[in-house]
């Protein structure tokens, strides 16, 4: 069966939440960050649990108590058995939600993929923040979408009215200490934009006092045919495209 022809099977996605929130939580080792610790509900050791009589949360250290641990995921569990699809995924710490779509996605109608995707996508600055997400696995799954509902209507109007051929710029900011990405790195993206301006200030947005090196903005065309998607939201003019069609690719400075 397609995905076209099935429902979300939200029974199964409550259970795959509910596996995720029985996982032992483990301190992160990162220098600065031993107050903090991993696990897909959580990114603290001090919890709330309510009050079995007053309802009041009395706060624990789920690191510490055992007891006060089985408690807290019992919580989560029991919260997630009476939430939704969207309420499940921004209960998730954000370091785990695009694990938890990789799991799940198999148990989503043609409108929940579509729709979620979206809200992953655009929540995470055109995928600057994805670790476990591979570039063909972001484009197959802007491929199973639905674009006008991946879309909203006014950024669905804008992609059905594109020119056949489209002009695109990218901006990469050197980043203080650190080399800058070969040309070839910097253009193999999915995110582009519709606007040099926008370029532009994705060219300068970490310059600092120091910095002697300029912003490098990428010029490009390609067809229309070829755009996955358009985002309009925080006026960034985002074009979604799978970076091999690209052509005449040129490159300046900010």
């Amino acid at each position: 069966m397609s995905r076209k022809e099935k429902e979300t099977d939200l029974e199964a996605i409550r259970q795959v939440a509910i596996s995720m929130a029985y996982l032992d939580p483990k301190p992160v080792s990162e220098e600065g960050l031993s107050f903090f610790l991993s696990h897909p509900f959580t990114n603290s050791p001090i919890v709330p649990i309510p009050d079995t009589q007053t309802h009041a949360p009395n706060l624990v250290n789920i690191m510490k108590d055992a007891s006060s641990l089985r408690k807290w995921q019992k919580f989560i569990a029991e919260a997630i058995d009476t939430s939704s699809l969207i309420q499940i995924y921004f209960m998730l710490d954000p370091r785990y939600q695009l694990t938890f779509f990789k799991h799940i996605r198999g148990y989503l109608s043609e409108q929940d993929f579509s729709e979620l995707w979206r809200t992953i996508w655009t929540q995470s600055e055109g995928g600057n923040n994805f670790t476990v997400l591979t570039k063909r696995e972001c484009l197959s799954y802007f491929r199973k979408s639905v674009p006008n509902i991946l879309m909203e209507p006014e950024d669905y109007t804008t992609f059905k009215e594109l020119p056949e051929t489209v002009t695109v710029y990218r901006g990469v900011c050197p980043r203080q200490k650190k080399p800058i990405p070969s040309d070839e790195k910097n253009t193999n993206a999915l995110s582009w934009t519709l606007s040099e301006d926008v370029a532009k200030y994705f060219a300068t947005r970490y310059m600092t006092p120091s910095e002697t090196r300029k912003g490098i903005i990428y010029k490009a065309h390609i067809e229309k045919s070829r755009i996955l998607a358009y985002f309009g939201d925080r006026n960034e003019k985002e074009i979604i495209l799978h970076p091999k069609y690209l052509r005449g690719v040129s490159k300046g400075t900010a």
